[in-house]
């Protein structure tokens, strides 16, 4: 079982310096991801991926980076042995136990194939609770059997357009109440199995035409409505303590002025001050074109993290976004208050799923 006292002074934060406290902020991928998840094209030679994961370990020990998010070497996945050695030798040569990542929603969305059980699309559970906790469980053990701690699942958006490219089958459902029951119920699963889940896509991506892979969804909703539909599963998670939360690369007018991961409205003074959320915000894949409008590499990561992210995922380069942060704390435009909260988060969800003491 998880820890839910969260402690945002996990031990050995004070100790750590800038440098360290940046990596901890970062999560770079395993395996070749592209802007629509896996690199549909790529199948990775077994000893390819092999050097991929040794120059990833050295990089992990340079940067001092305190997450990894996996992506398999082929469409089937790796296998257990094989996910196993690899997560093994990066966390052998991380300063701070990693967070290891990956997305494992079921259905179409499942990193881990090969020897593992794949849970069916959300949709397809009908809103039974108790098949999905149970399901969320089983997914959530078998990943934490070979290393893999992190779960970047449920979806906690509403399906409430039938256009949306990239949603539908993967929500539980048009009913915002319905989805909020089914999300809580995934969240109790992945807590039993001991592993840290993550819903997504804040401030919801139900009600969107467009793919955030390919571009930026501007999401016409009013306050009100936002509040009815949208919101409702996300108020439930945070409710229910969900470890992680992720944001949606994209815009809600009535909300905020800029896309919801660049949006200090929505990250810190409506999901923290106003919700209370205390656990760890995640960005989507910052390698995705919606998030990647008008800015550039370096502005990406520090207007992100000034926003309210407090862990990077993917950034186009590991080397660059480290030495931007570095860089925006030296000459004040990051804060070291600021930077030290975020890295204290998480460390405190290490320390909740119990990877630090």
């Amino acid at each position: 079982m998880l820890d839910t006292a969260l402690d945002l002074q996990a031990p050995g934060s004070d100790d750590l310096d800038t440098h360290a406290l940046v990596g901890q902020v970062l999560c770079p991928a395993v395996g070749h991801p592209s802007a629509f998840g896996v690199d549909p094209g790529a199948t990775i030679a077994t000893d390819d991926f092999t050097a991929h994961v040794d120059e990833l370990s050295d990089q992990v020990a340079e940067f001092g980076v305190g997450a990894v998010c996996w992506f398999p070497s082929r469409p089937a996945g790796d296998g257990p042995r094989r996910v196993t050695e690899l997560v093994q030798r990066l966390q052998a040569v991380a300063a701070v136990p990693l967070l290891v990542g990956t997305d494992q929603e079921g259905g179409r969305v499942a990193r881990m194939r090969d020897g593992f059980f794949v849970a069916p699309a959300a949709r397809e559970y009908a809103a039974d609770r108790g098949r999905i906790r149970a399901d969320a469980t089983r997914t959530g053990t078998e990943l934490a059997e070979v290393g893999v701690n992190t779960v970047f699942a449920p979806i906690a958006d509403v399906d409430s357009n039938p256009q949306n490219p990239v949603i539908g089958a993967r929500s539980y459902g048009s009913d915002p109440d319905q989805v909020a029951g089914c999300v809580v119920a995934a969240i109790e699963g992945f807590e039993a199995a001991g592993i840290a889940c993550c819903v997504k896509h804040f401030p919801g991506h139900g009600d969107t035409t467009v793919d955030s892979h390919l571009a930026l969804p501007v999401i016409d909703v009013t306050p009100q409505r936002w509040a009815e539909v949208e919101a409702v599963p996300f108020r439930a998670a945070v409710a229910a303590d969900v470890p992680m939360i992720m944001t949606g690369h994209l815009r809600v007018p009535a909300l905020a002025v800029e896309p919801a991961t660049f949006s200090r409205a929505l990250l810190t003074d409506l999901l923290r001050d106003r919700w209370g959320y205390r656990g760890v915000v995640v960005s989507d894949s910052l390698l995705m074109t919606g998030a990647r409008q008008g800015r550039t590499d370096d502005e990406l990561v520090v207007d992100a993290f000034n926003a309210g992210v407090d862990l990077l995922l993917l950034p186009p380069s590991l080397s660059a976004a480290h030495a931007a942060l570095v860089r925006a704390v030296e000459d004040g435009r990051i804060s070291p208050t600021r930077l030290r909260e975020a890295a204290d988060r998480v460390l405190a969800l290490k320390r909740r799923i119990g990877l630090i003491s």
